[in-house]
């Protein structure tokens, strides 16, 4: 699979891909220092 973006910062980075079955708020189901989903009810909960 190839995705394409904008480029906020320079760099090259090699990752896993999680994709989530259920929407997820970045307004605190996403913990941004960790990656970590935290939302209580996401069934994808504490993967990151």
């Amino acid at each position: 699979m190839q995705l394409q973006g904008r480029v906020l910062n320079e760099g090259d980075v090699t990752a896993e891909l999680l994709i989530l079955d259920e929407p997820l708020s970045f307004w605190g189901g996403f913990d941004s220092a960790t990656g970590r989903i935290i939302d209580k009810q996401h069934p994808r909960r504490g993967r990151n």
